[in-house]
């Protein structure tokens, strides 16, 4: 596989380092890191527009948890998040993905550049999932369930991957979101146009949504990610 010399345009990543609890992607699409009550800018990471998790895989050293990237809708693959190493890849068959994440079982389920549900169970192949339109971003929730982020900046869910009805999860009045992700204790965290992070116990019909406290959003924040 020949080494990615071209900047990164999307990032999925799980196995971040111990000192952090949250990343996130600024307006400059660059990957950023909270820490001492600021966020910082983490070396080789321009052009970064989202953030989620990878594969374990077994190596000589043990288990190591995959960091995805994608350029020009292709993916590429590193093991740790913030050691200023090369990109390898791209992973054959990945052209075409914006945004992907990952099932329980390590089926990989993606957003193509034509805001479709896809799906790739380590095929160099992509399927579509029927009936499933408008997609911008999506997350995998603890329970399999998918969570996904619309062009119209609404949000939904459905209880499944194949499942074929798309449940509206209530927004705060005027707010439209952009990226979603869940934390490790379930609750959910979305990140509005405008750069505020809000979270919700549970995303339905009726849900209360509330700051997240500890982690400031910015007028120049896109997506956060969580270890």
């Amino acid at each position: 596989m020949q080494v990615l010399t071209t900047v990164i345009v999307s990032f999925f990543f799980i196995g971040l380092s111990k000192s952090t609890d949250i990343f996130g992607v600024d307006c400059g699409e660059n990957l950023v890191q909270y820490a001492d009550k600021k966020w910082k800018t983490l070396s080789n990471s321009c052009c970064v527009s989202s953030a989620s998790r990878g594969p374990t895989i077994q190596t000589p050293d043990g288990e190591v948890k995959m960091i995805y990237g994608i350029t020009n809708n292709e993916i590429f693959y590193k093991t740790q998040i913030d050691d200023g190493k090369s990109w390898q890849g791209p992973i054959p068959g990945s052209l075409g993905i914006q945004d992907i994440d990952m099932t329980s079982d390590q089926t990989i389920v993606g957003v193509n550049k034509e805001g479709k549900l896809v799906t790739n169970s380590g095929t160099n192949s992509w399927y579509n999932i029927p009936g499933n339109r408008n997609l911008k971003a999506l997350t995998v929730l603890h329970n399999d369930k998918i969570l996904a982020v619309f062009e119209d900046g609404s949000m939904k869910i459905k209880d499944s991957l194949y499942a074929r009805k798309w449940n509206k999860v209530q927004s705060p009045k005027g707010v439209k979101f952009i990226e979603v992700a869940q934390k490790p204790d379930k609750t959910i965290v979305g990140v509005t146009d405008d750069g505020k992070l809000l979270t919700t116990k549970e995303p339905k019909k009726k849900t209360q949504w509330s700051k997240l406290e500890g982690f400031p959003g910015s007028t120049c924040l896109k997506a956060v990610s969580f270890k």
